[in-house]
């Protein structure tokens, strides 16, 4: 089967549908399509490793770690570290988007004039 990459996970995992289902692939990058070996299914969930892409995304470059795609510590070595940091401010921005969607409040708090500006309070930790 050929799936076709339609955005990344936070975790820099490619996703695809097909048949019902969505794939969750690593190394593959957004618009490329590629050819598939099913690794794990959970429920409509399924995990997935590349074995052939085409298409292949204009942000691709030549890994600069000769272990890609073997160790699994670095995802984004196929991509020019500019490009990495967008896609990773993206898949953080939809998750957040995705988290304040949850909240009921936002639209209320919009609508009635009240607060418009939100305050995220972390601590150090969390940001390491």
């Amino acid at each position: 089967m050929r799936l076709r990459i339609t955005h990344l996970t936070e975790r820099g995992n490619g996703v695809a549908k097909h048949g019902g289902s969505t794939y969750e692939l690593p190394f593959v990058l957004r618009g490329e399509t590629t050819s598939a070996k099913e690794i794990k299914k959970v429920k409509h969930h399924v995990y997935a490793l590349p074995f052939s892409i085409g298409n292949f995304s204009p942000l691709r470059k030549k890994p600069d770690c000769i272990h890609f795609g073997t160790c699994g510590a670095c995802h984004f070595r196929h991509l020019t570290f500019r490009d990495s940091i967008i896609l990773k401010k993206e898949g953080f921005l939809e998750m957040l988007r995705k988290e304040i969607k949850k909240w009921d409040t936002l639209d209320t708090l919009v609508y009635d004039n009240m607060r418009t500006k939100m305050r995220i309070k972390t601590d150090k930790e969390s940001l390491y």
